[in-house]
């Protein structure tokens, strides 16, 4: 195993490629004049056919339908979450005492149930900017402090008790109970919020890549292990001990593609109930970045100008492009470690 710090569903539907056309021009054949008469010993010459280029996939980005946000809860108490498989997007988000919490990106297929669901926090304002203004986004609720940093966001704030479409499901303890229907999150809305380009693009590997079947990154309380199935066509996801499955479907999620995005991440002005600080990550300017896909990885950066502007991840001047279908965004504070082989 090799430790890399920062300095070194649709799933089952595939994203469609934009394709360029080609045109192929034969040459034309050559003829005498009106009345000249070909002489039986001769032939006009014959065209020859130019080859046709073998048309190059153009990189194609997440889908312009519409989409919704949801906070998901990211501890051993919330497992199965439920409804995920259907997300195009999902960033793991550190939170207080060094864990972290799950926000679902949802384009165009809106799950029925999605959770559980919890709190939001300051850095989902930036994680939401760049979708679009008004992004519908389910959560439970916040804090006072989170509140007005919500509330300075463009996303469309619709919590637990602010719209229908909430509920608890037995067989759960409160507060790991909670699910949404985000057909009824998206009517709440009131209208739809069609995505934008948020800079994650999908298409052909890049050439080299050094072979790594397992990736580990760790927070101070949590911990993610992906493993590489080729059968599956992803990564098998361990999350702090336990292999991550979609309770309705009790499929695990093995998502195509993993971005490592390291970041710099400093206290925020909240404290939970505990006193813990809750961390805020910084999502603009530029840093170092990991990319798994195909059972490799690539080392390279990222880059965003503002809150609103799509994330570049690039490996040199080349743009990163993902394989088709889900993708992981870990957002791993640059003190912490990752860990591939």
């Amino acid at each position: 195993m090799t430790s890399v710090l920062p300095g070194s569903h649709r799933h089952p539907r595939p994203l469609a490629l934009v394709v360029a056309a080609c045109v192929v021009v034969g040459s034309a054949a050559c003829t005498g004049g009106a009345d000249s008469t070909p002489s039986p010993s001769s032939s006009s010459p014959s065209s020859t056919p130019t080859p046709t280029p073998t048309p190059t996939p153009s990189p194609s980005a997440l889908p312009a339908e519409r989409v919704v946000a949801v906070k998901i809860e990211n501890t051993p108490a919330a497992h199965p979450r439920a409804g995920h498989t259907a997300a195009d997007v999902i960033y793991v988000e550190p939170v207080e005492a060094g864990l972290t919490r799950l926000l679902a990106i949802f384009i165009g297929d809106l799950p029925k149930e999605v959770g559980p669901v919890r709190s939001a926090r300051e850095t989902d304002v930036d994680l939401l900017a760049n979708y679009g203004k008004g992004v519908p986004f389910a959560f439970s609720g916040a804090s006072s402090f989170t509140n007005r940093v919500l509330a300075r966001g463009s996303q469309k704030n619709l919590p637990h008790g602010s719209v229908p479409g909430y509920w608890r499901v037995r067989g759960r303890s409160a507060p790991h109970n909670l699910m949404v229907d985000l057909h009824r999150i998206a009517k709440a809305a009131g209208k739809d919020v069609i995505a934008q380009d948020v800079g994650v693009h999908f298409g052909e590997a890049l050439a080299g890549g050094t072979a790594a079947t397992k990736a580990v990154a760790s927070w101070p309380s949590a911990k993610i292990t992906a493993t590489y199935d080729a059968g599956a066509g992803g990564y098998r996801l361990v999350l702090d001990g336990r292999k991550e499955i979609d309770a309705l479907t009790g499929k695990p999620i093995a998502p195509p593609t993993i971005i490592v995005q390291h970041v710099i991440s400093k206290p925020s002005g909240n404290r939970d109930f505990l006193g813990n600080v809750t961390p805020i990550e910084t999502l603009t300017g530029k840093g170092k970045a990991t990319f798994l896909r195909d059972g490799k990885v690539w080392t390279g950066t990222w880059s965003r100008a503002t809150a609103a502007s799509p994330t570049r991840f690039a490996v040199g001047t080349q743009e990163f492009l993902a394989a088709p279908g889900q993708v992981w965004v870990f957002l791993l504070p640059t003190t912490r470690q990752l860990t591939v082989g």
